[in-house]
């Protein structure tokens, strides 16, 4: 199996380059015990860990070393084009090496994945239950979850693939993380108070309808890991070497009860690892009790879902949650005191320049430890993607460029050019950090916390270091705010 090397250089252009995660793949560690269950024996290449010009060498080299009858690979839509390639890599070196893609645009689009590569089937949904069955088969038709060619010319058969495997949480494998080498996983200090840093998955699923969120791997149905389980795996990343975890979850506090449970279960552990909760809670399933039992668990930052300052916008996305809530919310981290990290879109269809002013004045208003904005990207499986595709407004499908942290003309906003769009985005960036009060805060933290020369440098990163497309675009829309 392997994981792309773009993983981690898909940010190198964008504004939060200087506090880019470099964990492990859970997913392939995932898929890789679920084949070690079975008896397989499975191999895991991090292409991200080498230079980007050297990974298609690196990969047919090892394809030849390993001499594999199974080549799995998961994809983002951004990164589609580099899974295809690995495929290409495989079926150059031997037809006969089954080629398996799975992953968020496998799972949103499994007919174009199939007919825009040379991988013999995608998996649909989640893996781990349909990779065992794959591995087994002598032949991959009616397997559940799976689309697959029928013959030499591309016929695709997908009358089981509609139905996709429901796995229990609890069946599920432990992630094989052990295939991983821990120490290569180290993750700048902004993000990580100790390195390395290992992933881990407490639930899966999410009830709730952001129009630009994709449901088509883990589905709408909330699942959550026994206390007991998380703990399990929790002692295993530190017998590997991992020092501090991160929660890769979609919505770990949907059911804030057995969240709270998972935290006193960690404390009574005694494992003594600090965690950050990155990808993201909401602002309406969290309390004091929660936040306080999650600091004394180890928890010393959370993102947060802010998406907007404007409450049309929101009510737009179906994200379901006021602009009282996230002011009471970051009232409540600060006084827990758990560092924030903001999450913010800009260029929704109902967007304004104003509406984008109002974003940029809440963030500043809401003041979290940091912020991170992006441009909306309306990836395939989500009903955002829909609506823009059938208003006519998507002007390429070069999946290379649907990447939200350094977005192209991707499609034609009703109301906003991309040159409008990539302004607010810097001004985004430059109204928040750059105000005195702020950085005042930031270099007395820096200090206490012994990591000013970091924090310069990921301020360098940030504002001075020049991408391609500020060195293409600079000043190219110009307003007085």
């Amino acid at each position: 199996m392997f994981n792309l090397p773009s993983a981690l250089h898909v940010y190198n252009e964008s504004k939060v380059r200087a506090a880019i995660p470099k964990l492990a793949n859970l997913s392939l560690a995932m898929i890789a015990g679920s084949l070690l269950e079975e008896g397989f024996d499975v191999k895991v290449i991090d292409l991200m860990l080498i230079d980007i010009r050297k990974a298609n060498d690196t990969a047919n080299e090892e394809i030849i070393r390993f001499k594999p009858d199974i080549i799995g690979v998961t994809a983002t839509t951004p990164l589609f084009y580099e899974a295809a390639q690995i495929s290409n890599i495989a079926k150059s070196i031997s037809p006969d090496i089954l080629t398996v893609l799975g992953g968020p645009h496998a799972s949103s689009l499994p007919f174009d994945s199939l007919k825009e590569s040379s991988f013999d089937c995608v998996v649909v949904g989640e893996g781990e239950m349909a990779i065992k069955e794959i591995a087994k088969a002598k032949s991959l038709e009616g397997i559940r979850g799976v689309y697959c060619r029928k013959n030499i010319d591309g016929d695709i058969s997908s009358e089981e693939a509609q139905k996709t495997l429901d796995v229990p949480i609890e069946d599920l494998p432990f992630p094989a993380l052990n295939l991983f080498e821990a120490k290569n996983y180290i993750c700048p200090k902004v993000i990580a108070r100790n390195n390395p840093v290992g992933p881990i998955e407490m639930s899966r699923g999410c009830i709730f309808n952001c129009s630009f969120c994709n449901k088509k791997v883990f589905g709408r149905k909330f699942r959550i890991k026994t206390p007991k389980r998380i703990v399990e795996e929790l002692l295993v990343l530190k017998k590997i070497g991992y020092r501090e975890f991160h929660v890769l979850d979609d919505q770990f506090t949907t059911e804030i009860d057995k969240a709270k449970e998972i935290c006193e279960e960690i404390i009574m552990s005694g494992i003594h690892m600090s965690w950050n909760l990155r990808t993201g809670i909401r602002v309406d399933k969290i309390d004091k009790e929660f936040l306080e039992l999650a600091r004394r668990a180890g928890c010393y930052q959370v993102g947060i879902g802010f998406e907007s300052g404007n409450q049309m916008c929101l009510d737009k996305i179906g994200k379901d949650i006021k602009i009282e809530q996230s002011i009471k919310a970051s009232e409540l981290i600060r006084k827990a005191g758990i560092e924030s990290v903001g999450f913010f879109m800009l260029g929704f269809l109902s967007e304004t320049e104003e509406t984008m002013n109002d974003t940029i004045r809440f963030a500043i208003k809401l003041n979290p430890d940091y912020v991170k904005a992006t441009i909306l990207v309306p990836f395939p499986g989500t009903n955002i993607y829909n609506e823009f595709k059938n208003k006519g407004f998507i002007k390429t499908y070069d999946w290379s460029k649907y990447n939200f942290h350094n977005a192209y003309e991707i499609y034609q906003h009703p109301t906003l050019s991309w040159d409008v769009l990539n302004y607010y985005y810097d001004l985004f960036h430059r109204r928040f950090y750059f105000r005195p009060s702020y950085l005042v805060k930031r270099c007395w933290k820096s200090i206490m916390h012994g990591t000013l020369l970091n924090d310069l440098f990921s301020g360098y990163e940030t504002f001075l270091k020049k991408n391609r497309k500020e060195k293409g675009n600079v000043n190219t829309y110009q307003r007085a705010n």
